[in-house]
């Protein structure tokens, strides 16, 4: 929107401004307040799984004789992102973490109901997907109608920008230790006390192998976020995604 005097009358009233392009700022303030309100709305959705997150996270700890233990910390675990990265790559790990537990659903579970969620799970991971490339592109105008003058190679990077390629990796690493400290305790557990430990000796596995899947979940989450949002470090984010679909895969298969 300009504002200027009327270089033609030099007696006109200098309180007297005109509006130039009057309806293409009004139409221009309208577009600004949709892409503050999606904004918004992206927040707000946010907030909300931080909250159910957190909820049904303890509730799976809390019924954990019924529950997966290991699905209620990462949910606890992606509550506490949406806490911290206020922003659309979130939906990128909500999507992930759902396709993970749609899948577990579908391999484990004999049972026709628990099947049929796992598909629902699928159907929400997609559409989870679509949000994300929705509230990616809301967030884009959003930051860029909020420092004038900047194209969107001069944004700074978001939290997640800086963080998430790292977690990944970091996590995808963390994950292969404890997994691979996990098996040869239980090698060396056995090889030591001999055959009739071999209950203990698997409690200590079972427990190694599901932290290991908490980890890899949250690596191959924030990694795939990093990649489709095409932060920086792609590196890190390509070697944690990889890292961690590679332990899930082997998890799954010996557990079959």
């Amino acid at each position: 929107m300009t504002l200027e005097l009327d270089p033609e009358n030099e007696q006109s009233d200098p309180n007297e401004i005109t509006l130039e392009n009057e309806e293409m700022s009004e139409e221009t303030w309208a577009n600004s307040y949709i892409d503050n309100t999606a904004y918004l709305a992206m927040l707000s959705e946010i907030q909300s799984w931080a909250l159910w997150s957190l909820g049904l996270g303890a509730a799976h700890l809390i019924a954990s004789g019924l529950l997966s233990p290991s699905w209620g910390i990462t949910l606890l675990l992606v509550a506490l992102g949406s806490l911290i990265y206020k922003e659309a790559a979130m939906f990128m790990v909500y999507a992930v973490t759902m396709v993970w537990v749609g899948l577990s659903n579908l391999i484990y579970s004999g049972n026709i109901f628990w099947l049929g969620f796992g598909l629902l799970q699928l159907y929400l991971s997609y559409r989870l997907y679509r949000k994300y490339k929705y509230y990616t592109a809301v967030e884009q105008d959003y930051r860029l109608s909020s420092t004038p003058h900047t194209t969107v190679e001069e944004l700074k990077p978001t939290r997640g920008a800086r963080s998430f390629p790292w977690i990944s990796l970091a996590t995808g690493i963390f994950a292969v230790v404890i997994f691979a400290l996990g098996f040869f305790l239980t090698i060396a557990q056995m090889v030591i006390s001999g055959p009739e430990s071999l209950n203990n000796t698997l409690g200590v596995f079972a427990i190694a192998g599901e932290a290991a899947i908490v980890l890899s979940v949250l690596s191959l989450a924030t990694g795939v976020a990093a990649i489709f949002a095409k932060f920086r470090y792609k590196l890190a984010s390509w070697a944690g995604t990889i890292i961690s679909a590679i332990l899930l895969i082997a998890i799954i298969l010996l557990s079959l």
